[in-house]
């Protein structure tokens, strides 16, 4: 049994695969740019707790103690 092929439909199929070979390696990037995001902001609230935590033990910060005091 002798198999035809369209070309015009072979080509589509082409591109499909092509096109889905971009968005997979597209939504590694973007995996890849939110994992650094987020490890980033993880950082920066990591160290906004650490300092509330340390102004916790110091008994606040100089400026609060202050108007604590009605300074």
């Amino acid at each position: 049994m002798a198999v035809s092929y369209d070309a015009p439909l072979c080509d589509a199929v082409f591109r499909l695969l092509s096109l889905d070979v971009s968005a997979r390696s597209t939504v590694v990037e973007m995996r890849e740019t939110l994992k650094a995001t987020l490890a980033r902001d993880s950082l920066v609230v990591g160290e906004n707790e650490m300092k509330s935590i340390s102004e916790l033990h110091q008994g606040g910060s100089d400026e609060r103690a202050g108007q604590r005091n009605g300074w």
